[in-house]
C-alpha cells in the first residue's frame, strides 16, 4: 500500500458496518491528512473547537451521507438474503500490490519508516532467518514452537467474561493440551503471534460475537464469543511471510485459554 498510514488509536468502530465488532486499525491516505504548526500545537482550546466545528460544518455540507452510507453496503446476487458489507478490509487487496516475502526492500523500509526500532529489527530478522532454516527441514522447530495435543474434539469452558475484568493468559503448555495438530480449538487458531502474551495479565477489551468476513463482506457470526484483549495485538514478529505486518489486529481468545484473576493483581501490559 502506498502514500498510506495508521493514527494512533483510531480503530473502525463498525456502526456503519452492521455493528461489526473486529475493531480493525484504520488506514489513512496522506492526502487526507496535514501536518499541524507549532502554533497549532499550542492553540487555545476554545479557537481549537470553533476551528473544528467550522471544519466539521463544512464537511457535513459538501457530504452526500446517504450516498456515504449506501458505499457501505455490497450488491446482493439474486436469492441472496444477508446483506453483504465493503469496508477497508474486504478492498485491502485492490488496494495493494503483492509483496513478495524475500523483498528485503520493504524490511529496510519498515526501519527507516521509523515503524521498527533498530534493535528489534535485528532481534526478530535474525528469529526469522532461523525460522527460515528450520521450517526448510521436516523436523526443524521454529521459534515460538506450538504444536497442538489435543486428540478428537477439543475442549472448551465458559467464564462469560465481561468488558474490564482481568484475566491471565494461560501458560503454552496449558494451551497446547486445548489445541488440535492443526493449532485450533473449535475451529479458531491460537496463532504464534499470542505467544509472548502467555503468562500475563490483562484487562478484557470486548466479547466478539459477530465480523465481517473479509473475503466476501459478509457477517459472520462467531460460534461461541471470543474475546480480545486490552493492549494485545499482533506483532508480525513471529509468522511465516508477513514479518513486521503493520496491521496490528487484535488476536481471539477462547475462554478456556484465560482465567480470571482478582482485581486486586496488577496487569502486566
Amino acid at each position: 500500500m502506498t502514500n498510506a498510514v495508521h493514527l494512533e488509536g483510531l480503530r473502525c468502530d463498525g456502526k456503519a458496518h452492521g455493528d461489526c465488532q473486529a475493531k480493525c486499525l484504520l488506514f489513512w491516505k496522506e492526502a487526507w491528512l496535514k501536518r499541524i504548526t507549532k502554533r497549532e500545537l499550542y492553540v487555545h482550546p476554545a479557537e481549537l473547537a470553533s476551528v473544528t466545528r467550522s471544519a466539521v460544518k463544512n464537511v457535513v455540507e459538501r457530504c452526500d451521507l446517504k450516498a456515504l452510507q449506501q458505499s457501505t453496503k455490497a450488491s446482493i446476487s439474486e436469492g441472496e438474503n444477508a446483506e453483504r458489507y465493503i469496508c477497508q478490509a474486504t478492498e485491502i487487496l485492490r488496494a495493494t500490490t503483492p509483496l513478495k516475502w524475500w523483498d528485503l526492500r520493504q524490511y529496510l523500509k519498515d526501519l527507516t519508516s521509523r515503524n521498527l526500532r533498530f534493535r528489534d529489527f535485528i532481534w526478530y530478522g535474525t528469529i526469522a532467518l532461523y525460522n527460515l532454516v528450520m521450517r526448510s527441514h521436516w523436523r526443524g522447530r521454529p521459534y515460538p514452537y506450538v504444536c497442538g495435543l489435543a486428540k478428537g474434539k477439543t475442549p472448551t469452558t465458559v467464564l462469560n467474561l465481561q468488558p474490564g475484568e482481568l484475566v491471565q493468559v494461560r501458560s503454552r503448555e496449558e494451551i497446547i493440551s486445548t489445541i488440535n495438530e492443526g493449532r485450533k480449538n473449535r475451529g479458531l487458531s491460537f496463532d504464534v503471534e499470542m505467544v509472548p502474551y502467555c503468562g500475563k495479565t490483562f484487562r478484557v477489551l470486548r466479547r466478539v460475537e459477530q465480523i465481517i468476513n473479509e473475503r466476501n463482506g459478509a457477517m459472520t457470526r462467531m460460534p461461541s464469543a471470543c474475546i480480545i484483549l486490552e493492549g494485545v495485538t499482533c506483532s508480525g514478529c513471529f509468522s511465516d511471510n508477513r514479518l513486521f505486518c503493520p496491521r496490528s489486529m487484535y488476536p481471539y481468545w477462547h475462554e478456556i485459554w484465560l482465567k480470571r484473576v482478582e482485581s486486586t493483581e496488577q496487569s502486566n501490559q
